[in-house]
């Protein structure tokens, strides 16, 4: 990374700050959603987690139900980066994939220290690489998609090299989906 990712961090802070600040309006909202769900509710959804991330089930499948779920974000995130009002888009996945962070974590709190436990392992675990990935691609598909505002950019990236960048940062969610399935499920099963 060096010092041309630190200059690159530097002149697209803002548009860091603002992507944080709707990642963590959708964790909030995820997690107050969460909470004022019926007790009843609760207890079912807790289960569902908790039993979804025990089981041993298919890893193939389970691979690519994550990868899946990776490339719906990563490429709607892709989409909206490909025209200046796309960067709405951008925003909208990024609240979304904390309202889902946020609604898990809290579903989870339910279950008190075992549920801090599992949080930790089935949502921070892989989220920890994760989070960074997406913040970084989605300032980056921010700053593509409000350069393409007539007179803003000074050198527009060619279709393909962007095309290019978006698939990089998309792969490298690989690892993510790897930690997903092969390594949080048997460590949920020691707190299970």
């Amino acid at each position: 990374m060096g010092d041309k990712g630190f200059r690159w961090i530097k002149s697209n802070l803002a548009a860091y700050i603002a992507v944080l600040f709707f990642f963590f309006i959708g964790l909030a909202s995820g997690a107050y959603t969460a909470k004022a769900l019926p007790s009843a509710e609760k207890a079912d959804l807790t289960g569902y987690v908790v039993n979804a991330g025990a089981l041993e089930t298919h890893r193939g499948e389970a691979f690519w139900t994550s990868l899946s779920n990776n490339l719906k974000t990563f490429g709607l995130i892709t989409l909206g980066s490909l025209f200046w009002l796309g960067s709405a888009l951008v925003v909208i996945s990024v609240l979304v994939r904390g309202f889902v962070l946020g609604f898990t974590v809290a579903v989870l709190g339910t279950l008190g220290a075992q549920g801090l436990g599992l949080s930790l392992i089935a949502v921070w675990l892989p989220n920890v690489l994760l989070v960074p990935i997406l913040a970084t691609f989605a300032v980056y598909a921010l700053s593509t998609a409000l350069g393409r505002k007539k007179g803003r950019a000074k050198t527009k990236p060619s279709l393909e090299h962007h095309l290019l960048i978006c698939g990089l940062f998309f792969l490298s969610t690989l690892v993510v989906s790897v930690i997903e399935v092969y390594l949080v499920p048997p460590l949920m099963q020691l707190l299970v």
